[in-house]
């Protein structure tokens, strides 16, 4: 049952002690708001909100079998019916004598995980530990002088929870499961890198935490600032900017012309069956799916559609790629393309990127298309160690 569907009415709220116990809620006000930090909303909120830095250090220990074994870690326990170690984690609440801890989450820890404690607030505060992925803990951590100490590299956008309530998210499986929970003046936290961009899943940090553990860029990382300064002001931003913006527009040129497919959808699957042969019919009516269920970026229906019926009806060949060639494509023109090898380009200039998406389609469809494939060639094919020299990300 949703939690915010629950609440008592007057017709049916009890005249009885039911409501003694006091785990019980009396009324949605006391109950946990369950909310979505990847919703448009707070994504919106993440974007507006100052570059943080963390501060200070962290002491942490790396689990090992042998530890768990022998009770080695607070907190750590071992349970039997999940046959997992789990880990309870804190955190701290309230003020002067009534600070109290409360329990945030219960983690599944195994050997090779690292457990980390922020700095306390207070001397007598429980302290704020909690278990971390070894690759996780290195992107974030760096080595310190002293031995079992390390420095905080990690950034993060903070928006303070405005609900009015306490509030729980929903954990992945790759955390555990479960929920995390934050008390009425908790923060939301969205991992990010120095241009803001998103490098983690948001979650929940606690108010007083926030204070020990994040500062400004300027208190804690001013050299970030910099860096940040000089980068927007490389020519290499300025046309990564450009490229994005180009992106954008092919984008929407690619979308208008799937959304033509779809608005003439019978008219091409005739169109299809008119020009395409019988044994390849299947693989039409498929392609054409894929266009409308916005699966397939080389949306060129049409243009395919006169190619194949230029090979199918004898044209020469020399004649059809001459008349490929001076399209304009709404395929998806992206640069880097692994036909694009060494900087092939159309007579125009034009990358090969959409053009050889074309010729692969037909290729498919029409009755002279391996023929079409092999004369319509621009350039060569790389080999595998050459892919690799010139584009070192692409997965082979």
């Amino acid at each position: 049952m949703n939690k915010e569907t629950l609440s008592a009415t007057p017709e049916n709220e009890p005249t009885s002690n039911q409501w003694e116990d006091p785990e019980i809620p009396k009324n949605m006000e006391d109950m946990p708001l369950r909310v979505d930090l990847n919703s448009e909303a707070f994504q919106s909120k993440f974007a507006d909100a100052e570059i943080m830095a963390k501060r200070g250090t962290v002491t942490a220990e790396q689990i090992t079998a042998e530890g768990l074994e022998n009770g080695a870690y607070n907190d750590v326990y071992f349970d039997d019916a999940d046959g997992k170690y789990k880990m309870n984690t804190y955190v701290m609440e309230g003020e002067g004598d009534q600070r109290q801890r409360r329990l945030e989450n219960t983690h599944d820890v195994e050997p090779g995980m690292w457990i980390t404690t922020n700095p306390k607030q207070q001397e007598s505060d429980y302290p704020n530990s909690y278990p971390i992925e070894d690759k996780k803990f290195h992107k974030l951590y760096e080595t310190s002088d002293e031995e079992g100490v390390y420095k905080a590299k990690g950034l993060a956008k903070l928006i303070p929870n405005e609900t009015g309530r306490e509030v729980e998210i929903e954990l992945p499986e790759s955390w555990g499961g479960g929920f995390m929970s934050g008390a009425k003046d908790c923060f939301f936290r969205q991992p990010c890198d120095i241009d803001g961009n998103p490098t983690g899943r948001p979650s929940i940090i606690a108010a007083d935490a926030v204070k020990t553990t994040y500062g400004s860029l300027a208190e804690i990382r001013p050299d970030l600032i910099l860096h940040a300064q000089e980068k927007k002001e490389t020519p290499q931003q300025e046309k990564m900017e450009a490229r994005r913006i180009e992106k954008a527009k092919e984008k929407s040129t690619r979308e208008a012309e799937r959304q033509y497919v779809i608005e003439h959808k019978d008219e091409l699957l005739k169109r299809g069956e008119d020009i395409v042969s019988p044994d390849k019919q299947q693989e039409w009516r498929q392609y054409l799916e894929y266009v409308i269920n916005g699966d397939e970026s080389n949306v060129d229906v049409e243009k395919i559609l006169d190619v194949v019926q230029k090979l199918n009806s004898g044209e020469p060949l020399s004649d059809v790629k001459d008349y490929l060639q001076k399209q304009k494509f709404a395929s998806f023109n992206d640069e880097g393309s692994l036909w694009d090898f060494r900087g092939d380009k159309l007579p125009d200039g034009r990358t090969t990127m959409a053009y050889n998406a074309v010729r692969n389609r037909v290729a498919r469809l029409a009755d002279r298309g391996q023929e079409f494939w092999d004369y319509s060639a621009i350039g060569r094919i790389p080999t595998d160690e050459e892919i690799r020299a010139e584009f070192p990300w692409k997965e082979m």
